[in-house]
């Protein structure tokens, strides 16, 4: 239920001056509010989660890393336990003194993260002795008592493991449980557990038929910065750890068949647990009568801790797992590079690939243990031929890899799952377990009322005032909170702000219906804190409710709010004045220089058309914002990105807060991305009223040109739209051409291409356009191809912005139409330069757009009829022509569209008034 929908009762004077002398703090007492504090979440399991051989620890590694870039205090206890001897190089340096030392525990700080692990004298888990079962114990409730954990997390279905939520429960914390294989079988594993979280929707379904629980699925949780392969060469099919669960067999048979029939399809297995050749040998003698211990299409590649490089290799990854596999991490790895795969179905195998791949129906007896069972060889017939196309058809096996780009973007990246577990943990972390008295807990449950005084390590409590509140740990910071105390709470308050550093303040808006006429100050821990309460603090049409703004000066705070007269109460701004400026007065002599760092920036906003969906010019404004940020000279942000791919106008409710955080980040000027509709519009009057300047950025002929009577400066991408805008007898107007980003360096390709694959990019409106043309000339010579890129329902590759340039690599050739119409005229030449700078010698229709690109003959092609495209096709066989006039085009678009050239136009723009 919302805040709005709730009943609002209005409590008497007293009572709500009773309330106020509760929520304040003697200026003396040294003290701050306990709901400041993080979450903090304790991790403990006998296992090492520096292991470099354990997926497992690997994983939980990754998520505990991202609770503490969330804002988590974290915590972790263990011991030296691995899957694999080789695993103990996480360690390093430590591991080797643990081993040569006398040591109890082996303390290993892993950036912001520190283990806290029981030295133990084997690194296997079954010779784990009791002595060293117990010691771990006795670690991990000293933690419990010390840090005071709102979560505690593990997995593990042994003894200790029960253990580890049951003191949890004990003491009233609740814990999460790790559950990412078929392993765990009854329920007293999860008897004292709270959640339980695994990677895939087939796990927790799976669990849910067979158990009666059900796991959250939150994904995986992928380092890209270890994965991603900086140069994609998609040479061979790939199988990481040969291990007959993980299909190695089926592996085997289809590299026998392929061997002679298809000796250019190679198999690169990567060995880690499992033995190729112990595999190779049992396979060729099972099925074909003959024992082999190798294949002369394989190549066997050692484990290695660079997995990008073999990613850079892979063409296809097979993960044809016989056994249930609730997430495998390579699939997802895959799936990030744009790898397609080859999956059984079975486990969440087909969950991770989605369309990226294809998916297998084994026979049952396949996913029978010990998992050596092998299917007829005539079975694999199937597999056989979809290996060949992938290798064959190259715009077959293009559509793929967009698919598994698609499938990675949009299910495996760190952010989304790290969402999904923080939605899944927030229900946990709020009940603010830490702050329990765990003596009196443990004491309640004793059958004797006894509490196990070895087990504590005992510190110094923060010292606590009559109010409950804890000793301040933070210093330095301002803060500001306007609230109404009834059932209903609604607030406008700034967020803690290290005035010192110049930090901005961040500042959230609420409505405030109610009179309330009491005012307090409080300082603890050199704090200042301002609980006001007034009326009429904000106009109710203003609407700004719950958004985020950033204030740069208390200057200019009292400017933009006395200039707007959005508060009508001038108090509550003497109050938040008063207080800063007494802080600042303390902690700087020159109070000019407290935002120093921040007046060197200059700030711009802006307003986007579209979505990161959007195609052509319509991303100039994030492109162009990025670049700002990055030159150092200038503050750029986003006002307003909408969520749908494109947005002829924004909902009204939308005005207030944008107008907000605009004269909140005191922008000098802001920038409408071919945003003009009704509320734009309003939004450009307000701004034109606040002395804010506007800058239009447009790519479209357009018939109604209104809003120019709020613009201060026109930038469009071609000369064409230029005078369209001087009819209007609009003078500011600048010719920038768009700015092609290089997110990823692809290098020219340095042999001819073997075949004439084409592609063109363009959106659902000129499909048809271009559509009718390709027909025309495969009706000339069929054996060329041109695969398209559109959000069109009918286009080869669906249109995102991610698949690129990886995609493009893959062509021989690119191709542009452009109808002759006026509105066509007016468009720029980004998609004829995005090929060029992506190494691919173009084909564009004879348009001024982009002939003021392409040199005929020199950086490209221009054409009139579909037999001028033949004629182009002819000269690029070549292959001395084509890496020629493919080198010349991609010089030619980095150097007059590049980032620092085409950023240093807007540079000009934006000093010029």
């Amino acid at each position: 239920m919302t805040r709005k929908n709730r009943k609002r009762k209005s409590k008497p004077k007293s009572a709500v001056s009773k309330e106020i002398s509760k929520a304040t703090v003697n200026l003396k007492s040294n003290v701050r509010d306990a709901s400041s504090r993080k979450p903090r979440v304790l991790w403990a399991n006998s296992f090492c989660l520096l292991d470099t051989s354990s997926g497992a620890s690997i994983s939980i590694r990754q998520i505990l890393k991202q609770l503490h870039k969330s804002g988590y205090e974290v915590r972790i206890v263990g011991a030296t336990i691995f899957d694999s001897p080789h695993g103990t190089k996480g360690l390093g340096q430590e591991w080797q003194d643990a081993k040569s030392l006398d040591v109890k525990f082996v303390d290993v700080k892993d950036g912001n993260l520190s283990h806290r692990l029981v030295r133990t004298q084997s690194t296997k888990r079954s010779e784990m002795s009791l002595s060293e079962n117990d010691f771990l114990y006795s670690a991990y409730v000293n933690e419990l008592n010390n840090f005071k954990p709102d979560v505690v997390f593990f997995y593990g279905g042994q003894p200790l493991d029960f253990l580890i939520s049951h003191e949890a429960r004990v003491r009233g914390i609740p814990s999460a449980a790790y559950l990412v294989n078929a392993n765990y079988k009854g329920t007293r594993w999860c008897r004292d557990v709270d959640l339980i979280v695994t990677d895939t929707h087939a796990t927790s379904a799976m669990y849910a038929a067979r158990e009666g629980i059900e796991p959250v699925p939150v994904g995986k949780f992928i380092d890209l910065g270890k994965v991603i392969a900086p140069d994609h060469k998609r040479h061979y099919a790939t199988l990481i750890n040969p291990s007959w669960a993980k299909g190695a067999g089926i592996v085997a048979m289809l590299a026998v068949l392929l061997e002679e029939r298809r000796p250019d399809i190679v198999f690169e297995v990567v060995e880690s647990r499992g033995s190729w050749s112990e595999v190779v040998r049992n396979v060729t003698r099972s099925v074909w009568g003959v024992e082999r211990s190798e294949l002369s299409n394989v190549i066997v590649t050692p484990n290695t801790d660079n997995i990008s490089e073999v990613y850079g290799q892979s063409r296809i990854v097979l993960g044809l797992s016989q056994w249930w596999e609730s997430g495998s991490r390579v699939l997802a790895e895959a799936m990030l590079n744009g790898i397609p795969a080859m999956v059984s179905n079975h486990g969440g195998s087909p969950e991770m690939v989605g369309e990226g791949g294809i998916v297998v129906d084994l026979p049952p007896s396949c996913h029978e243990a010990p998992y050596n069972s092998m299917p007829r060889p005539e079975l694999l017939d199937e597999l056989v031929h979809f290996l060949e196309r992938v290798w064959d058809d190259e715009p077959f096996y293009l559509n793929l890899m967009v698919r598994a780009l698609q499938q990675g973007n949009k299910l495996h990246r760190m952010e989304v799952s790290t969402q999904r577990l923080l939605e899944a943990f927030q229900p946990l972390v709020e009940k603010r377990a830490g702050d329990g008295d765990f003596f009196d807990a443990v004491k309640r449950v004793h059958k004797h009322g006894l509490i196990e005084s070895s087990s504590f390590l005992h510190r110094p409590a923060p010292e606590i005032n009559k109010f409950g509140i804890k000793e301040s740990i933070s210093k330095h910071r301002f803060a500001v909170e306007v609230v109404k105390l009834n059932k209903s709470v609604t607030f406008l308050f700034s967020s803690a702000m290290d005035i010192a550093n110049g930090t901005p303040v961040k500042v959230l808006f609420g409505s405030l219906e109610e009179q309330c006429f009491s005012t307090e100050f409080v300082e603890f821990a050199g704090h200042h804190k301002v609980t006001a309460f007034t009326t009429e603090v904000i106009k109710p049409t203003s609407q700004l409710d719950g958004y985020n703004c950033e204030l740069r000066s208390i200057t200019e705070l009292e400017e933009c709010l006395s200039k707007n007269g959005m508060f009508k109460s001038c108090e509550f701004l003497k109050h938040i004045t008063a207080c800063v400026q007494n802080f600042v007065s303390q902690k700087s002599s020159n109070s000019e220089n407290v935002f120093g760092s921040e007046r060197n920036f200059k700030k711009v906003g802006f307003i986007l058309f579209g979505s990161m969906l959007a195609a052509s010019s319509r991303l100039q404004g994030q492109f162009i914002s990025e670049w700002l940020n990055k030159s150092g000279r200038y503050r750029a942000v986003i006002l307003h990105r909408p969520e749908s791919r494109y947005q002829v106008d924004m909902p009204d409710e939308r005005i207030a807060p944008i107008a907000w955080a605009a004269i909140m980040g005191t922008c000098e000027t802001v920038v409408f991305q071919k945003a003009n509709g009704k509320s734009h519009q309003h939004l450009m009057e307000i701004f034109k009223k606040l002395g804010i300047r506007i800058i239009f950025v447009d790519c479209d002929l357009r018939q109604d040109y209104n809003f120019l009577n709020f613009i201060d400066h026109v930038i469009v991408p071609s000369e064409f739209l230029a005078n369209e805008y001087r009819k209007t007898d609009f003078e500011q107007i600048s010719v920038i051409p768009d700015m092609i980003d290089f997110r990823r360096s692809l290098p020219v390709r340095k042999h001819a291409p073997a075949t004439r694959y084409g592609v063109w990019i363009g959106t659902s409106d000129k499909f048809e356009y271009f559509s009718s043309l390709r027909d025309s000339i495969l009706e000339i010579i069929p054996s060329v191809k041109i695969t398209s890129i559109s959000d069109h329902p009918e286009a080869d590759i669906k249109w995102q912005l991610d698949i690129f340039p990886e995609v493009l690599g893959g062509f021989d050739f690119g191709f542009i139409t452009l109808a002759s119409d006026e509105w066509s005229m007016a468009k720029s030449s980004n998609r004829a330069v995005l090929l060029m700078a992506n190494g691919l010698p173009t084909l564009a229709e004879n348009r001024e757009t982009y002939a003021n690109v392409i040199q005929h003959g020199e950086t490209g092609f221009l054409f009139e009829t579909p037999r001028d495209v033949i004629n182009a096709l002819q000269v690029l066989d070549d292959p001395t022509v084509w890496v020629k006039i493919a080198a010349a085009g991609a010089d030619r678009a980095h150097n007059e569209f590049g980032a620092d050239r085409i950023g240093s136009m807007w540079e000009e723009v934006l000093t010029c008034r």
